[in-house]
């Protein structure tokens, strides 16, 4: 018995990208995950790592619009190594075939940078 299962919480990177390929819908995107933590010295250190994520199919192209940058998400998938040839030389590429998302609460990233807009409840004279 083998288990390929991976599980991440981070933010969206950028918009997401759907594409045809085929008769089947693609959507790639990237997500951060990040960990902190305190070295020797005391002085606080992060490390950022980014993922490459693909959707499949009808899930694809319902996620599609929902997977902008800044959202914090939890998902589950399986991790996939694919080669391919660039320029006459042989690259790899490790991506995440995601079979499940959970859009968790919080503000994105471009909510938490926007200044809140201040609304005016005084009534306007007729």
């Amino acid at each position: 018995m083998s288990v390929n299962k991976i599980l991440l919480i981070g933010r969206i990177g950028k918009d997401a990208e759907l594409k045809q390929a085929g008769n089947t819908s693609v959507c790639n995107f990237s997500l951060a995950t990040s960990e902190t933590w305190n070295d020797k010295s005391g002085t606080k250190q992060e490390r950022i790592e980014w993922h490459q994520l693909v959707v499949f199919g009808r899930m694809a192209e319902s996620l599609s619009k929902y997977l902008t940058k800044g959202k914090l998400i939890f998902c589950d998938g399986q991790i996939r190594y694919e080669s391919y040839e660039k320029d006459g030389i042989k690259r790899y590429a490790t991506k995440i075939v995601v079979q499940n998302i959970k859009f968790l609460g919080g503000k994105s990233e471009k909510q938490e940078q926007k200044p809140q807009q201040k609304v005016d409840t005084e009534e306007t004279p007729f």
